[in-house]
C-alpha cells in the first residue's frame, strides 16, 4: 500500500507490472483469479462443435489431394499452398494461404487455422 485515505487503501503497488495504480476492491463473491478479459473458447482456437462450415471447407479443400502422405508440420518449415501437412495436435490438413510475416492459413478436419511458419 503506497497511500491510505481514512485508513483505507488509495493506492497500491501492482505486484504483475510493479506499476501504481488506484486501488479497487473486489465485489464480494468474486474470486481472486479472473480469466483474460475477451478469452472465450472460440478465442483460443477450439471450433464450434458441429460446425459445418468447417465440414464443407474440409470436403471442397481435400478434393483431388492425396493425403495419404502429408508432411510433417514444423514452424521452422517454409509451406506453401496447396501442401498437405500433418500437425501434432490438431491432425492432417491443407495449407490454402501464405500470409505476411510467417503465417499460413491451414484447413483441418474440425476448423480452418492460422499457423507460424518459417520461424527460426
Amino acid at each position: 500500500m503506497l497511500a491510505a485515505t481514512k485508513g483505507e487503501p488509495a493506492r497500491v503497488m501492482c505486484n504483475t507490472c510493479k506499476g501504481q495504480h488506484k486501488y479497487r476492491a473486489c465485489p464480494p463473491g468474486s474470486s481472486k483469479k479472473k480469466s483474460a478479459p475477451g478469452r472465450t473458447k472460440m478465442s483460443q482456437g477450439r471450433p464450434a462443435p458441429g460446425s459445418r462450415r468447417s465440414e464443407r471447407d474440409w470436403q471442397e479443400t481435400t478434393r483431388n489431394k492425396d493425403l495419404s502422405n502429408p508432411i510433417a508440420y514444423h514452424p521452422g518449415q517454409i509451406h506453401a499452398a496447396g501442401q498437405v501437412i500433418l500437425h501434432g495436435k490438431f491432425g492432417t490438413g491443407v495449407v490454402v494461404e501464405v500470409k505476411p510475416r510467417g503465417k499460413i492459413v491451414v484447413v483441418f478436419a474440425d476448423a480452418t487455422r492460422i499457423l507460424v511458419h518459417a520461424r527460426k
